[in-house]
């Protein structure tokens, strides 16, 4: 009877560990500066698509590449969202300000397509004195109508973390974030103006 009472209790402090679970994490975010100045041009409107990424970046988790064949995660905390839902929101807001909010969307009903391929999105050299994050993203601007790619360009930004905690990274993060999107609204410009 001892015995079975013993077993009774391990077992409820066991459910009890799995009810309670792990205390959750911060939560933080992708944000757009608000210094894309507005463009007068009027371009065709542009369904920014939900960003592909392989699995280990499709997840809220903040991705550390510790070396060339593995993937970690951050502890502290994590993205509010998955990081392509995240990055979609970024595209969006910082495209609607340059272009203006109706010629930007999430529905497949305009002429152009921007797809997007998320190739990295961690942070690299966490632990020695000159830690960084690495954003990689491939833009394709696609003729939805006649799918066919207009043009294609791989764009890249390596961000220093300072100061050296985990809200540096953060930080660095939405300033590479910044930078490239500032880089891929000139770069659609181009491309229109060259069609």
């Amino acid at each position: 009877m001892k015995r079975l009472w013993v077993l009774s209790l391990a077992c409820l402090t066991g459910c009890a560990y799995l009810l309670e679970g792990e205390a959750p994490r911060a939560l933080y975010t992708l944000k757009s500066d608000p210094v894309v100045a507005a463009q007068s041009r009027t371009l065709p409107a542009l369904t920014v698509d939900l960003p592909f990424s392989d699995l280990s970046l499709d997840t809220p988790r903040i991705a550390v590449t510790p070396s060339l064949y593995q993937r970690d995660y951050l502890a502290e905390g994590e993205w509010s969202d998955r990081l392509p839902k995240a990055v979609q929101d970024v595209l969006i807001d910082s495209f609607s300000q340059r272009w203006g909010g109706e010629r930007v969307n999430r529905s497949l009903q305009t002429d152009q397509l921007l797809q997007t391929d998320i190739q990295d999105f961690s942070v690299y050299g966490l632990g020695s004195s000159a830690p960084y994050v690495q954003i990689k993203l491939l833009f394709k601007v696609v003729d939805f109508p006649n799918r066919r790619v207009i043009a294609s360009h791989l764009f890249c930004e390596k961000v220093p973390v300072v100061p050296c905690n985990f809200y540096g990274i953060v930080v660095a993060f939405n300033k590479g974030m910044n930078c490239l999107v500032g880089k891929a609204v000139v770069w659609r410009e181009k491309v229109i103006s060259h069609q």
